[in-house]
């Protein structure tokens, strides 16, 4: 289990934090799922990034797709 997810949950008891998130190329354990539900983390795995960063690229092309279409 990553250090990153143990600190960002203690955190979070501790009331340092009120949420969290924890971001992966690759995918969680089922502890580190089960970790992070104890506390308000939210666990990005490779495929939610993926999602996140098509979502994005898409969003900068319609905006693209707009300013071209203003000249």
């Amino acid at each position: 289990m990553s250090e990153v997810l143990r600190r960002g949950v203690g955190a979070i008891h501790k009331g340092r934090l009120r949420s969290s998130r924890v971001v992966t190329n690759s995918y969680f354990t089922r502890s580190a799922k089960e970790l992070a539900g104890t506390a308000a983390v939210r666990l990005i795995d490779r495929e939610g990034l993926q999602r996140y960063l098509d979502d994005y690229n898409q969003k900068l092309i319609e905006m693209f797709q707009a300013e071209e279409a203003e000249y």
